[in-house]
């Protein structure tokens, strides 16, 4: 009996959050057309953590900062993405080549392996 009140008020939270957000931003223009979609945009950039909580609350909560390393990744990656952005194709085809090229030598390599694994195993048998 009490798992099934925890699983409903679960539910019940859960429900309310997802129709409070779709609400909320049916009210603040999300869905609606361009220019109401760019307000809303707008809106969104400009709010602050005072305008949402207030000046009180917002005083007692500490800055959050990214470390340098962190931002320093997020800039690394950001670079190998438009590089990647770039030439994708490029690196598209060199890995079908290769994957070709190692199918093509798949049966060569296999047996230099075998002659190699057949080597070993008689020299351990004298």
């Amino acid at each position: 009996m009490n798992s099934k009140f925890i699983s409903l008020a679960q539910f019940a939270v859960k429900s309310g959050l997802c129709a409070g957000t779709v609400y909320l931003t049916y009210d603040k223009g999300v869905w609606g057309n361009v220019e109401q979609g760019n307000s809303a945009l707008n809106q969104l950039r400009t709010t602050n953590l005072s305008d949402l909580i207030g000046e009180e609350y917002s005083a007692k909560i500490p800055d959050l900062e990214l470390p340098l390393e962190v931002t320093s990744s997020l800039t690394s990656i950001s670079g190998t993405m438009t590089d990647l952005r770039q030439n994708i194709w490029l690196y598209y085809n060199s890995s079908i080549k290769s994957g070709l090229n190692g199918l093509d030598n798949l049966p060569d390599t296999v047996s230099g392996l075998a002659g190699n694994a057949k080597k070993i195993v008689l020299n351990n048998l004298k």
